[in-house]
Protein backbone atom coordinates (compact mmCIF):
# COMPACT_ATOMS: atom_id res chain seq x y z
CA UNK A 1 0.00 0.00 0.00
CA UNK A 2 2.36 2.71 -1.25
CA UNK A 3 1.34 5.87 -3.08
CA UNK A 4 4.10 5.48 -5.65
CA UNK A 5 7.86 5.04 -5.80
CA UNK A 6 7.22 1.30 -5.69
CA UNK A 7 10.55 0.60 -7.37
CA UNK A 8 12.46 2.01 -4.38
CA UNK A 9 10.18 0.10 -2.01
CA UNK A 10 10.74 -3.24 -3.76
CA UNK A 11 14.48 -2.70 -4.23
CA UNK A 12 14.90 -1.76 -0.56
CA UNK A 13 12.98 -4.81 0.65
CA UNK A 14 14.97 -7.06 -1.68
CA UNK A 15 18.29 -5.68 -0.42
CA UNK A 16 17.24 -6.14 3.19
CA UNK A 17 16.38 -9.77 2.42
CA UNK A 18 19.75 -10.58 0.89
CA UNK A 19 18.98 -10.00 -2.77
CA UNK A 20 21.21 -7.97 -5.05
CA UNK A 21 20.19 -4.99 -7.11
CA UNK A 22 22.38 -4.45 -10.13
CA UNK A 23 22.98 -1.44 -12.30
CA UNK A 24 22.89 -2.48 -15.93
CA UNK A 25 24.34 0.28 -18.11
CA UNK A 26 23.17 -1.31 -21.35
CA UNK A 27 19.52 -1.41 -20.24
CA UNK A 28 17.33 1.01 -22.16
CA UNK A 29 14.28 2.57 -20.61
CA UNK A 30 12.27 5.39 -22.11
CA UNK A 31 10.36 7.22 -19.42
CA UNK A 32 9.18 10.79 -19.51
CA UNK A 33 6.46 13.08 -18.27
CA UNK A 34 5.21 16.35 -19.63
CA UNK A 35 4.01 17.68 -16.30
CA UNK A 36 2.83 21.20 -15.71
CA UNK A 37 4.28 23.05 -12.74
CA UNK A 38 1.20 22.14 -10.66
CA UNK A 39 1.45 18.46 -11.66
CA UNK A 40 5.11 18.40 -10.62
CA UNK A 41 4.13 19.85 -7.24
CA UNK A 42 1.55 17.07 -6.89
CA UNK A 43 4.04 14.41 -7.94
CA UNK A 44 6.60 15.58 -5.41
CA UNK A 45 3.92 15.75 -2.72
CA UNK A 46 3.28 12.05 -3.36
CA UNK A 47 7.01 11.27 -3.31
CA UNK A 48 7.25 13.10 0.03
CA UNK A 49 4.33 11.05 1.36
CA UNK A 50 6.14 7.88 0.34
CA UNK A 51 9.43 8.76 2.04
CA UNK A 52 7.63 10.18 5.09
CA UNK A 53 5.83 6.88 5.56
CA UNK A 54 8.70 4.60 4.53
CA UNK A 55 11.43 6.08 6.73
CA UNK A 56 13.11 2.70 6.94
CA UNK A 57 14.56 3.41 3.49
CA UNK A 58 16.56 6.44 4.66
CA UNK A 59 17.42 4.69 7.93
CA UNK A 60 18.89 1.70 6.08
CA UNK A 61 20.30 3.29 2.93
CA UNK A 62 20.81 6.97 3.70
CA UNK A 63 19.38 10.15 2.23
CA UNK A 64 20.13 11.93 -1.04
CA UNK A 65 22.37 14.36 0.86
CA UNK A 66 22.19 17.54 -1.19
CA UNK A 67 21.98 15.94 -4.62
CA UNK A 68 18.92 18.04 -5.46
CA UNK A 69 20.75 21.29 -4.79
CA UNK A 70 23.74 20.18 -6.88
CA UNK A 71 21.41 19.22 -9.73
CA UNK A 72 19.57 22.55 -9.66
CA UNK A 73 22.81 24.50 -9.61
CA UNK A 74 24.12 22.53 -12.61
CA UNK A 75 20.84 23.12 -14.45
CA UNK A 76 21.01 26.86 -13.79
CA UNK A 77 24.63 26.94 -14.94
CA UNK A 78 23.76 25.02 -18.12
CA UNK A 79 20.89 27.39 -18.91
CA UNK A 80 23.14 30.40 -18.35
CA UNK A 81 25.88 28.98 -20.58
CA UNK A 82 23.32 28.15 -23.29
CA UNK A 83 22.05 31.74 -23.10
CA UNK A 84 18.62 30.52 -22.00
CA UNK A 85 18.29 33.03 -19.17
CA UNK A 86 14.56 33.45 -19.91
CA UNK A 87 14.07 29.90 -18.59
CA UNK A 88 15.79 30.60 -15.26
CA UNK A 89 12.65 31.94 -13.57
CA UNK A 90 10.65 28.87 -14.59
CA UNK A 91 13.43 26.55 -13.41
CA UNK A 92 13.70 28.24 -10.02
CA UNK A 93 9.88 28.32 -9.61
CA UNK A 94 9.50 24.69 -10.69
CA UNK A 95 12.29 23.56 -8.36
CA UNK A 96 10.92 25.54 -5.43
CA UNK A 97 7.49 23.99 -5.88
CA UNK A 98 8.99 20.49 -6.11
CA UNK A 99 10.77 21.07 -2.81
CA UNK A 100 7.64 22.53 -1.19
CA UNK A 101 5.54 19.61 -2.46
CA UNK A 102 8.03 17.06 -1.16
CA UNK A 103 8.27 18.65 2.28
CA UNK A 104 4.50 19.03 2.55
CA UNK A 105 4.06 15.38 1.56
CA UNK A 106 6.70 14.26 4.03
CA UNK A 107 4.63 15.85 6.79
CA UNK A 108 1.25 14.72 5.42
CA UNK A 109 0.28 13.09 8.72
CA UNK A 110 -0.52 16.60 9.99
CA UNK A 111 -2.86 17.42 7.10
CA UNK A 112 -6.58 16.68 6.88
CA UNK A 113 -7.58 14.15 4.23
CA UNK A 114 -9.42 16.70 2.08
CA UNK A 115 -6.18 18.70 1.70
CA UNK A 116 -4.26 15.55 0.76
CA UNK A 117 -6.88 14.78 -1.91
CA UNK A 118 -6.48 18.27 -3.34
CA UNK A 119 -2.69 18.26 -3.59
CA UNK A 120 -2.01 14.63 -4.54
CA UNK A 121 -1.77 13.31 -8.10
CA UNK A 122 -3.66 10.27 -6.78
CA UNK A 123 -6.70 11.62 -4.89
CA UNK A 124 -8.25 8.13 -4.92
CA UNK A 125 -5.42 6.92 -2.69
CA UNK A 126 -6.87 8.99 0.17
CA UNK A 127 -10.02 7.03 0.96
Amino acid sequence: DVIGTEDAYVAGRMLLHGWTVRYESSAQVYHSHDYSILEEFQRYFDIGVFYGRERWIANNFGKAGGEGKRFVMSEIQALWQARQSRRLVETVLRTGLKLAGYRLGYLERYLPVFVKRCVSKFPGYWK
